[in-house]
């Protein structure tokens, strides 16, 4: 049984999961769920939330029967929108989501394992980029190049599923510090 190591970039519109080997690096699994807001329906949030956790679930049991997992983290949010590098998440409402989202996700995880690494996207992306600030895509776009997730996603899914990679790695590192 493999050692693994879980990432997750939470949201409620697009979230990515993503299984590195926890010795190696190299990829176990990526994926991106994702959920359409309906805006006529009262309480659309909560049900795309409950729609993500059974997700969710259902992706890292199958991963923690067939792997050990060693290690997971949760990207956490300090800002949304323009200000955190997203092209489109600029309102308020989309904030509050990827907020929720974060939250329930870490207490998803944390109900498997005791200690869930939740790094901002700036300390995960300098800790990638070898202790240097690096702009919000360039971590990224390594990630991409080393494991060409856009053809195993979907390019639109991509950036989702790479910061989860990214994550996954931080989460390992850290572990592997304890």
């Amino acid at each position: 049984m493999s050692a693994i190591a879980i990432g997750v970039d939470p949201g409620l519109a697009w979230c990515g999961l993503a299984a590195v080997d926890a010795d190696t690096g190299a990829l176990v699994f990526a994926g991106v769920h994702a959920t359409k807001r309906d805006r006529t329906r009262r309480g659309d949030a909560a049900a795309r939330l409950t729609d993500l956790q059974r997700w969710l679930r259902e992706r890292v049991s199958s991963l923690s029967l067939a792997h050990q997992v060693v290690a997971a983290g949760v990207e956490w949010p300090l800002v949304a929108g323009r200000a955190a590098g997203a092209a489109r998440a600029n309102s308020a409402t989309g904030g509050h989501q990827v907020a929720l989202a974060a939250g329930a996700v870490h207490s998803l995880l944390t109900g498997w394992w005791d200690h869930v690494a939740a790094p901002i996207p700036s300390q995960w992306r300098a800790w990638y980029c070898g202790g240097q600030r690096c702009g919000s895509g360039r971590a990224p776009a390594l990630i991409e190049e080393r494991y060409a997730i856009a053809s195993r996603v979907g390019r639109t899914r991509a950036p989702h599923a790479c910061d989860a990679v990214g994550v996954a790695l931080y989460a390992a590192s850290m572990a592997a510090r304890r």
